[in-house]
């Protein structure tokens, strides 16, 4: 339903170490010509991302970036002693010897005094770099005096667009609607996700279903794709449907968009199946946890005479009758014998061929 990029899970646990790495690391960003004040700061914040990547990988790097290139909002959220500790626990969790650290910068981006990079980052565990992870995100910077600062924070940065791409209006109301029920739920931490990525999400509709393979949404992206948008197509046969069926449908395909922007790995027929597996959890889950009662009824009344709808709550029910002690059991063994997803994870290599 998707193509995908190979990221490892492991990188949550140290997106940090990586930040501070040094040896020799390649760079590849092609610099503006036009030397107006923003493109002077777009490469002094360059040159500063350089320094910190000059910093040794042990203690006393970490030390030197925590004393001279932490922002102090960051000091006064993490204590020395525990950003030391975290590092050298990101450094255990690899469980491998590094060889080499390569970075690509894809975009420098700064807005005032805020500033931001886009990178891939990839560690290698042997010299050929084919035993390696990969994580592409943003870092964060602010200006202080001048001088730009690193940014301290666990939590990915999703989007750095200040307007929304525009998209039919029937779109917007079924992301409101995802957003507005998971705030109901009490879900802020699910609800501030969606917001904060809204402006980067770009969802429209294909020219014919065979364009998406017959399937009724689709999560696209290259290997080159950017950060800034996150791109969706609808089957057209949705330009008729209600918002609460699209919100569905949609709930699915944003699962992809976050497995993507949080690097997970699923370019790997393994990969590729588990992240199905929670895309559809977190769709039946969207639609028996989240919607209320009377959009639940409302769904439900509409099965005898839409096969849109039978379709959603038959695949429900068949995965419920999957052996499995666990909903992602059932759901895992539902899209195994799926001849669908057979094909589609059957494309990926397998642990064994990586």
């Amino acid at each position: 339903m998707k193509q995908w990029l190979k990221l490892s899970s492991l990188i949550g646990a140290f997106l940090s170490v990586i930040f501070v790495l040094s040896g020799c690391s390649e760079l590849k960003f092609q610099k503006n010509e036009t030397k107006d004040i923003e493109n002077n700061e777009e490469e002094k914040l360059l040159e500063r991302y350089e320094e910190i990547f000059k910093l040794s990988d042990d203690k006393a790097g970490n030390e030197q970036f925590y004393d001279l290139y932490l922002s102090p909002e960051s000091k006064q959220r993490i204590a020395k002693a525990q950003y030391l500790e975290n590092q050298e626990k990101g450094r255990q969790s690899l469980n491998k010897e590094v060889m080499d650290k390569l970075r690509e910068v894809h975009k420098v981006v700064v807005k005032g005094d805020t500033g931001y990079i886009e990178r891939t980052l990839t560690v290698c565990f042997n010299q050929e770099c084919s035993d390696k992870i990969e994580s592409k995100g943003y870092k964060k910077y602010v200006k202080i005096n001048n001088e730009w600062f690193a940014v301290h924070d666990d939590k990915p940065i999703y989007c750095i667009r200040d307007e929304a791409y525009d998209m039919p209006e029937e779109f917007k109301r079924a992301l409101s609607l995802i957003t507005q029920r998971y705030e109901d739920r009490g879900n802020t931490a699910e609800a501030n996700n969606l917001e904060n990525i809204k402006n980067c999400l770009r969802i429209e509709y294909s020219e014919t279903s065979k364009e998406i393979n017959g399937a009724e949404g689709v999560f696209v992206f290259s290997p080159s794709h950017s950060l800034d948008e996150y791109l969706i197509k609808v089957s057209p046969k949705y330009s008729i449907k209600d918002d609460l069926l699209t919100a569905v449908l949609l709930r699915h395909e944003l699962t992809h968009v976050f497995q993507y922007a949080n690097n997970k790995d699923i370019n790997s027929s393994e990969g590729c199946y588990k992240s199905e597996v929670e895309a559809f959890t977190t769709e039946g889950q969207f639609i028996y946890q989240v919607l209320n009662s009377e959009e639940r009824k409302s769904l439900e009344s509409r099965i005898a005479n839409s096969s849109d709808v039978a379709g959603l709550f038959g695949t429900f029910l068949t995965i419920a009758k999957n052996q499995g002690d666990l909903v992602e059991e059932k759901t895992m063994n539902y899209l195994m014998a799926n001849p669908y997803y057979q094909k589609q994870c059957g494309q990926y290599p397998t642990d064994d061929q990586n």
